[in-house]
């Protein structure tokens, strides 16, 4: 009967349903504000073609490991658009439904590690959580990576402190690899913890317990043997290697370890020169964390699995967005929360509200689409689209200058826009052609660069080119290479420009990547003279 008592008392029961109403509505708020941008256009159309059977998942998921991802998140997104259908709310209820899932489960994680209070505080913390919130409306993996983080590292405990049973065994087992199939960084949650298995064992003495969990990681580890051993081959080395063009990748590894935290805490909506909200979030989480200095083994815990994927990622992987760390939330907000509880009533609720008021400025923000880390994010793209929709003819064709574009273009055209448009990329596997002198022919390429018409010469052309990130495609003037080549046998019949670059938060961080006055997106519709 004790099992079936989730709650020792009604106001526990009532403070955390309204915790996970409010989380609840956070995630569920307006998630089409904006448009789709480049990842979330990948992820929508990698889950058609699955759930289409446009691709067998052998084919998926080697073009998702040379992108640097595993397939789970795809697979069981394309179910959920069978059922569901591919418009943007659907798209962006899988993550929504994954976040609403993680608030639960993190509640009862919590509680099994410490008590009722600290768990309603952390639960709190996470309703509220800027990065949560913000990755609960991506059609991105990093919701689905959190919540299955939450659960390995839940079964990873009760299995470490508790008994060895086989509920519990599978459990982990199951989230594990499903973990490890979702994102390649939820790897450095599984050495985490067995960096503190082995620290566990030798404290404890308990050498045949960590033998035992340990050979569940193997386990765990075996259904994504085949996927990771490709990844080494593949793409491990532009992984970790200088030539990946990260925003993040410019800093010193020091740096990179603080602009983790800093995500963690504030998500990625606040600008790190907003002094009136960093200095207080940086002073209050910094004693907040000194206060949980790590005597018992439940905080060594926490501290070994915030810590590690952190040193990893910021000595070793260089391509790491601090968005991918998202595996260490649940022990950073419980590192935070746990003080919190131990707090007499009105100093806690001082702080509790503080917190919240800090990151009510960055979900404020995010939702205002203000102090915008990855300018991507904030392209209008729906917008850009309705210009072309509105008067695409029969005949036309639509190109993007990258494979980014062309995707945005697919999904709304043809895939949410019900339309028939033909639609290609600029880089191919032949791009010479397009810097040619001779323009008189069109190659079309898909977002893989394989060619998926032969040859046109149309009446008109939709040009869609993007800044394109400081990338090296094919050369550095690339865009206005082709724009001259085209405009020896057409004409300009009109030009819209969208979201100058000064209006974008990169702008303003120390990475000049474009030209001034620059717009991120040039539509230009061209005639046949």
């Amino acid at each position: 009967m004790d099992r079936l008592n989730l709650f020792k008392n009604n106001r526990t029961f009532f403070f955390l349903l309204l915790i996970l109403l409010a989380g609840a509505a956070l995630r569920l708020y307006d998630p089409t504000f904006r448009s789709l941008w480049g990842d979330e256009s990948h992820s929508a159309l990698t889950a058609v073609k699955i759930a289409g059977h446009a691709v067998i998942l052998q084919q998926a998921e080697a073009g998702l490991v040379r992108d640097f991802h595993p397939p789970v998140y795809f697979v069981l997104l394309s179910g959920w658009t069978a059922v569901f259908g591919a418009g943007e709310y659907a798209l962006r209820s899988f993550s929504i439904a994954a976040g609403i899932l993680a608030l639960f489960c993190f509640y009862f994680f919590a509680r099994e590690l410490f008590d009722e209070k600290t768990a309603l505080i952390g639960t709190g913390l996470l309703a509220f959580s800027p990065l949560a919130v913000m990755q609960a409306q991506e059609i991105r993996n990093y919701s689905l990576l959190f919540l299955f983080a939450l659960l390995s590292a839940w079964f990873f405990w009760k299995l470490l402190a508790g008994r060895f049973n086989l509920t519990a065994a599978a459990g982990y087992v199951v989230f594990s690899a499903l973990l490890l199939l979702t994102h390649f960084y939820g790897l450095l949650l599984l050495i985490a913890q067995f960096v503190f298995l082995v620290f566990a064992a030798w404290r404890r003495g308990e050498w045949a317990r960590g033998l035992k969990l340990f050979g569940l990681q193997f386990l765990a580890g075996l259904p994504a043997a085949y996927t990771y051993i490709r990844f080494l081959l593949i793409a491990f080395i532009p992984m970790i290697g200088s030539a990946v063009d990260m925003p993040f990748s410019v800093f010193p590894w020091y740096l990179r370890g603080l602009l983790f935290f800093f995500v963690l805490a504030l998500g990625e909506t606040v600008a790190p020169w907003n002094y009136l909200v960093v200095i207080p979030a940086a002073l209050l989480i910094g004693y907040l964390l000194l206060k949980n200095i790590p005597k018992d083994e439940k905080v060594q815990y926490l501290w070994f699995m915030l810590l590690v994927p952190v040193v990893i990622a910021a000595l070793f992987l260089k391509a790491t967005q601090p968005k991918y760390l998202i595996v260490t939330l649940p022990f950073f907000l419980l590192l935070i929360g746990r003080p919190l509880a131990q707090f007499k009533f009105k100093p806690a609720i001082l702080l509790i509200g503080l917190l919240l008021a800090l990151q009510s400025v960055s979900l404020f923000n995010y939702f205002n689409l203000k102090e915008y880390h990855n300018s991507n994010q904030i392209e209008p793209w729906r917008a850009v689209t309705a210009g072309i929709k509105d008067r695409y003819r029969a005949g036309d064709i639509v190109i993007g200058s990258n494979r980014s574009v062309y995707r945005l273009l697919v999904y709304y055209l043809n895939v949410a826009g019900g339309k028939s448009c033909l639609i290609g990329s600029v880089q191919g596997r032949d791009d010479a052609k397009y810097l040619s002198t001779d323009i008189s022919q069109i190659p079309l390429y898909d977002d893989e660069g394989k060619m998926i018409a032969a040859p046109i010469a149309p009446r008109r052309i939709w040009f869609v080119s993007h800044i394109n990130d400081g990338h090296s495609f094919p050369t550095a003037d690339y865009i206005d290479r082709i724009k001259l080549n085209l405009l020896k046998r057409y004409r300009v019949v009109s030009e819209s420009k969208y979201l100058p670059y000064e209006q974008t938060l990169v702008a303003k961080l120390p990475i000049k990547r474009h030209k001034s006055g620059a717009a991120r997106i040039v539509l230009t519709l061209y005639s046949r003279q």
